[in-house]
């Protein structure tokens, strides 16, 4: 059987995708290598599901990286506000918390992935295939036509590779899409993971410090603690207030995250950096070194992807290739945790789905 839009992966993005163009009444094959979709989705926001920021655009944006100008045709076409109504016509209710991040009400992000699964479950158009694995995709005189899969071939109008990046692989993200996009000549961007705890060494404390961890055990939390990373030379790389997680490791916590971005290609090239933390009463003490991360295993969001100069922005088409869609963690995109990520992959998602749909409209007017 042909279909209109084939969509490599079943994660938040690809979900989307596949949301978009039903509401553009066309025919969708979602192909999941996994043996359930939306693993990722599950178990993000610590299982609360994070789905996105009211924030402001501007201040949104602030939030998503030096290449943030790319998102703004696509959070004009969809954004915040779009993706709570959509979660709400689904039937999940939502909520807004401290900092503008929105939660659903159950405070469970299972509600979030059975609210968009059932919609494309019940949809007589959609067709779901897991256990999967798409190897190439397959291209006619510069158009994307179709999908060769380990259980076979598939042919669509238009291709969407919503394959995600590499961060938890277990649960399907091991870069088999950026494999693919390079096989077709699209320029990817080095990938590295962030969102993710650093490991330290040489942690040295104020007596309170040691006290505290005596009797919390392995790991206890700080909030609102001032964290700042230096070079060897003791120059401000970055700086930011919040929480501080202390493992058996190093540092986690939402302010590490947050940090981990900023410094993640220094870190890959072996930079000698310091992280200084404060709470200036109760907790004063500084860690001597950086030794890395905790790496792909326990990053939330890949940092890289297919480089913003292979796709058109207000369509998130190849430039290389016709009928081809790249969107969600795929591209070389990212942003702080509160909500951002998500929103850039449903954004991505939609605006990917909605413009497949309106290419197969033009393709089956021609035929």
């Amino acid at each position: 059987m042909n279909y209109d839009i084939i969509i490599v992966g079943g994660g938040a993005s690809g979900l989307f995708a596949a949301i978009a163009a039903l509401k553009q009444n066309k025919r969708v094959l979602v192909i999941e290598k996994m043996k359930q979709c939306g693993l990722k989705l599950r178990i993000t926001g610590k299982g609360r599901a994070n789905i996105t920021n009211v924030s402001e655009l501007d201040e949104f944006l602030t939030h998503c990286g030096s290449d943030y100008r790319f998102l703004y045709p696509i959070f004009n076409t969809f954004f915040t506000q779009d993706t709570i109504d959509i979660f709400l016509e689904l039937g999940l209710e939502t909520k807004i918390e401290r900092g503008g991040r929105v939660f659903p009400k159950s405070d469970k992000s299972i509600d979030v992935f059975f609210a968009i699964i059932r919609f494309l479950e019940r949809n007589e158009k959609c067709t779901i295939i897991k256990n999967c694995e798409v190897k190439s995709v397959i291209c006619e005189n510069g158009c994307s036509t179709g999908i060769n899969t380990n259980v076979g071939q598939f042919f669509a109008h238009s291709i969407i590779l919503a394959a995600g990046g590499m961060s938890y692989p277990l649960t399907g993200s091991n870069g088999d899409g950026l494999r693919i996009c390079k096989a077709l000549g699209l320029q990817c961007t080095e990938c590295f993971p962030v969102l993710v705890g650093l490991f330290t060494e040489n942690i040295i404390t104020t007596e309170a410090y040691r006290l505290r961890k005596k009797e919390s055990g392995d790991t206890f939390l700080i909030k609102n603690m001032l964290v700042t990373v230096t070079n060897k030379n003791g120059k401000k790389l970055t700086q930011t207030i919040g929480e501080v997680q202390f493992t058996n490791y190093g540092i986690a916590g939402a302010a590490i995250l947050k940090i981990s971005r900023q410094i993640a290609q220094r870190i890959a090239a072996k930079e000698d950096l310091r992280v200084i933390l404060d709470l200036k009463q109760d907790v004063n003490f500084a860690i001597m070194r950086i030794t890395g991360t905790e790496g792909w295993d326990r990053a939330v969001i890949t940092q890289g992807g297919v480089s913003l100069l292979e796709v058109k922005p207000k369509t998130l088409e190849t430039k290389k290739i016709k009928r081809l869609y790249l969107c969600g963690e795929l591209l070389d995109l990212d942003a702080d945790t509160g909500g951002y990520n998500l929103q850039i992959a449903f954004s991505t998602g939609w605006v990917a789905g909605t413009n497949a749909a309106l290419a197969a409209n033009v393709h089956n007017a021609e035929i």
